[in-house]
């Protein structure tokens, strides 16, 4: 099998694939979630996330990693997205495995590497793959753990010109019936979650996050984004996305207003 006969591997740009696979909530709507898998500049691979695998996916795996032997690493990037680690790890148990400090915490059966948060840890795989976690927000222990999914690592490629994010960016890729109401075919935008727990409940951290974003696009020339809800957008993706920054940036003045006005505490109804 080649490259190009790969039904579940779908190749974004030079040595950059990604998969998209279901997700449902309340079992019911199919938000969608996602993995990537990047071939190093030495011919390995790095896989970024993980996602249940069936016959087809996991046969297509192993034939672009000579059954998993050429994976170097396996990289978690979002605190909350862990079910398909233990049965990934069942199946790929060479490769060196990296997660956030709640994926160390919570996931035993996964003998992990180490925990992605210094600055030494996050330029491991440099120059193939660069990471950032925003600023402004909870990445080591976000709570409440049902809402609060908006701080994960984002992961640029720079030879495929692609950004892989979770939940921070939301692209909207023909989007089912329900999700319809939430947003438009083609959307791109912020997870709920920062109007409410999302950001730091402080005057500073809108602010902090917009700064950070702001650098983030200025300094990594992304054309595609890679998102797990629920969808990709491949070309003009630093444009689209430094557009929806423009138009949050008034949501996140008075979600900096409001965190001054009513102290500690999340502000809820500030983003339309």
């Amino acid at each position: 099998m080649t490259i190009q006969d790969f039904k579940l591997l779908n190749q974004i740009g030079t040595n950059f694939w990604n998969i998209r696979a279901p997700y449902k909530m309340l079992g019911i709507i199919d938000v969608g979630t996602h993995m990537s898998i990047v071939r190093k500049r030495d011919g390995r691979f790095i896989c970024i996330d993980t996602v249940n695998l069936d016959g087809e996916l996991l046969n297509e795996i192993n034939q672009l990693t000579e059954n998993g032997d050429l994976i170097d690493a396996v990289i978690a990037t979002h605190p909350f997205h862990t079910e398909a680690f233990p049965k990934f790890y069942q199946h790929f148990p060479k490769p060196k495995y990296y997660g956030t400090p709640r994926h160390l915490r919570t996931i035993q059966e996964v003998p992990w590497t180490a925990e992605l948060l210094s600055d030494e840890s996050l330029t491991l795989f440099e120059p193939d793959l660069y990471l950032r976690i925003p600023a402004g927000c909870e990445y080591v222990d976000p709570k409440p753990k049902t809402t609060n999914h908006f701080s994960n690592i984002f992961v640029f490629h720079p030879e495929s010109k692609t950004l892989h994010n979770n939940d921070t960016i939301l692209v909207y890729q023909n989007p089912g019936f329900l999700l319809s109401f939430f947003a438009k075919d083609g959307e791109v935008k912020f997870h709920k979650s920062m109007c409410s727990s999302g950001l730091y409940p402080t005057k500073e951290a809108p602010l902090q996050f917009k700064a950070w974003l702001e650098k983030l696009l200025n300094d990594w020339d992304f054309d595609n984004i890679c998102s797990a809800h629920n969808g990709n957008l491949i070309g003009g993706a630093n444009a689209v996305v430094r557009q929806t920054l423009t138009e949050a940036i008034p949501q996140l003045q008075k979600l900096s207003e409001k965190n001054s006005s009513h102290g500690e505490h999340h502000s809820e109804g500030v983003c339309t």
